[in-house]
C-alpha cells in the first residue's frame, strides 16, 4: 500500500498509483494496473492496522469505524461464506481475524489515534461517537 499507493500520491510522488493490489475475495493481483491520480486527489484508505505508529507520517485523517467483535464476526462470515463456506469463514474469522486484531488493538489503541470515531453497528444509522 505504501509502494503502491500512498508514496506514488503523495507530495513528491509521480501520481501513478496502484488502487488494488490483491483482491483477497477474487484472488486476482491488479499490480499491473496503474492509473494516474489527479494532483487534488483525495484518497480514501479501507484497510486494517493502518494506525500502526510507523504509518503516522502517510495519513491526514484517520477514521475508526468501532464495532463489536461479534457483529464483525458475523458481517465477515456473511460477506465470505459463498466462497469458503460458513464453517471454514467462522473459523478464519475467529481463528485469525479475531486474534490478530485483538493483538492489534491492544498493542497500538487505535481508538484513540483517530481523529473521528464512527458507531458502525447499525449500516442504516451511522453516528459519530467522537
Amino acid at each position: 500500500m505504501r509502494r503502491l499507493l500512498l508514496e506514488p500520491a503523495g507530495p513528491s510522488g509521480s501520481g501513478q498509483v496502484v488502487l488494488c493490489a490483491h483482491d483477497p475475495l477474487t484472488g486476482i493481483d491488479h499490480r499491473d494496473v496503474i492509473v494516474r491520480a489527479r494532483p487534488d486527489a483525495v484518497l480514501l484508505v479501507d484497510t486494517i492496522f493502518a494506525f500502526r505508529p510507523e504509518w503516522d507520517h502517510l495519513w491526514d485523517y484517520r477514521i475508526w469505524l468501532e464495532v463489536t467483535a461479534a457483529r464483525s464476526l458475523v458481517r465477515g462470515v456473511a460477506r465470505d461464506s459463498s466462497r469458503d463456506g460458513a464453517g471454514e469463514a467462522t473459523l478464519v474469522h475467529l481463528d485469525r481475524y479475531a486474534v490478530a486484531e485483538a493483538i492489534y488493538i491492544a498493542e497500538v489503541d487505535p481508538v484513540s489515534r483517530a481523529d473521528v470515531v464512527v458507531d458502525n453497528h447499525n449500516l442504516a444509522a451511522l453516528r459519530v461517537l467522537r
